[in-house]
């Protein structure tokens, strides 16, 4: 019967791939793993482990060893940079050493940022948006060559690159006030633009990764003259359709001046809310707000 023939098939097909992905797996076998900092100290292995298991699983378990997020930690197979959405298949051999460099700002940043998430300070109205990334993946190292162009820098301080790859790899969060999104982090002109949140008014805030910000702006707050300090600027009106960009030093400063188009107006004066973004976000975890939000909210 019909029906006889098509159970048969179903089976057939099912054995099929079951079988397929023996042999697969049979063909890839295995490797034996050993991993070593710079410094030759040995953290992982020997262990055999499969060839076509991700990179990714290999990191999250030897950071896992070192005590580390994922995230802080990457493998070199000689001087090449093993991406964690690649598997060990170019691995040649049975045995193979790895290098293993850990980034330890990058791990303090990514778990205050982790608990700030866990945290959600100001309650009901902070909103998780999107799915972070759980190790350092090729996708983050290319946005970060492409804001280092916009920023118009080869290099950026250790303080700020560590940021930067706790930002792009993170999850989005926002509230009425304040919103990050890590496919919309923008640069240009030294600053760095990491949130821009709320409708009238607008809520910009921007790291100065040059620390020449309040210089260039012609700003009297030369407090604010600090590698990695977070400014808010509080503006009525769209700044990037009326800039055609993300606005430069002396765009802010025309705006702070009311002498830039009459469709911006600064609500509030441009302000260093913080030193650093680790302030920043103990701040808001601290107070329930966004550094600024208090202040602009009782004025």
């Amino acid at each position: 019967p019909c029906w006889l023939n098509q159970k048969t098939f179903t089976c057939h097909r099912a054995y099929e791939s079951v079988v397929g992905r023996l042999v697969s797996l049979l063909m890839a076998g295995s490797v034996e793993v050993t991993a070593h900092m710079m410094s030759g100290r040995a953290v992982f292995g020997p262990a055999a482990v499969d060839r076509s298991a991700a990179v990714a699983e290999l990191t999250a378990a030897i950071a896992k060893e070192l005590d580390q997020p994922p995230l802080a930690v990457q493998l070199l197979l000689g001087e090449q940079v093993l991406p964690p959405e690649d598997n060990l298949s170019q691995v040649e051999g049975d045995a193979t050493s790895i290098t293993v460099v850990v980034n330890e700002l990058v791990g303090k940043y990514e778990v205050l940022t982790q608990k700030f998430i866990e945290k959600k300070p100001g309650g009901g109205s902070f909103v998780l948006t999107l799915k972070g990334e759980r190790a350092l993946s090729a996708k983050v190292v290319a946005r970060k060559k492409e804001i280092l162009e916009k920023l118009q820098l080869d290099t950026v301080p250790g303080d700020v690159d560590a940021w930067l790859t706790v930002l792009l790899s993170s999850i989005g969060f926002s509230n009425e006030f304040f919103d990050f999104d890590p496919d919309k982090l923008e640069a240009s002109d030294g600053l760095l633009y990491f949130s821009q949140g709320g409708a009238s008014p607008c809520n910009y805030y921007f790291v100065d990764v040059k620390g020449d910000f309040a210089s260039r702006a012609q700003l009297d707050d030369d407090q604010g003259a600090a590698v990695g300090a977070v400014w808010c600027a509080p503006v009525y009106g769209d700044v990037v359709v009326v800039c055609s960009k993300s606005p430069c030093a002396d765009d802010w400063r025309k705006m702070s001046a009311g002498d830039f188009d009459e469709d911006l107006t600064v609500d509030f004066p441009l302000t260093c809310a913080t030193k650093s973004l680790q302030e920043f976000f103990e701040h808001w975890m601290k107070t329930g707000n966004a550094p600024m939000i208090c202040e602009m909210m009782e004025t």
